[in-house]
């Protein structure tokens, strides 16, 4: 790997944000609270079902 691409690899990671959330009870089950800002991104509204696909790394969730 040259430098240029060293470079490159570490403006991508630098320009992705993390989000550090808080699991809340809801009545017997888990929930998180999504950022506004990534709801507006993938138009996520009250009511409106996202897919949940369990992996092994974590846990995607997909707009559905």
């Amino acid at each position: 790997m040259n430098l240029d691409q060293l470079h490159n690899v570490a403006s991508k990671y630098r320009s992705l944000k993390t989000y550090h959330l808080k699991l809340s009870k809801w009545g017997l089950s888990l929930g998180v609270r999504i950022p506004k800002e990534l709801a507006k991104k993938y138009h996520l509204e009250d009511e409106k079902e996202i897919i949940l696909v369990p992996e092994e790394q974590g846990i995607k969730l997909i707009p559905a």
